[in-house]
């Protein structure tokens, strides 16, 4: 979460957007808690889907991630 609050405080700071990929569900979970406490509609996670030769991408607001997490879904 220092981690989450520290990137979000620069890109805002320096006006930048910010790119970042993980695999890891504590880093995500991290993640939704930071942009909780930001309350910060401009925050989004992506997931991509694939199926055979098909790419899917699921756009995740703060409140459905927040609720996929509680719920065990998976959102990697």
């Amino acid at each position: 979460k220092i981690l989450w609050d520290a990137i979000f405080k620069a890109a805002k700071e320096f006006n930048v957007q910010i790119f970042a990929t993980t695999h890891s569900i504590d880093c995500i979970r991290a993640f939704s808690n930071s942009c909780s406490a930001e309350d910060n509609d401009d925050i989004r996670l992506y997931r991509i889907e694939r199926k055979d030769d098909d790419f899917r991408i699921i756009s995740y607001e703060h409140n459905v991630l927040k609720a996929s997490l509680e719920s065990g879904w998976e959102v990697r």
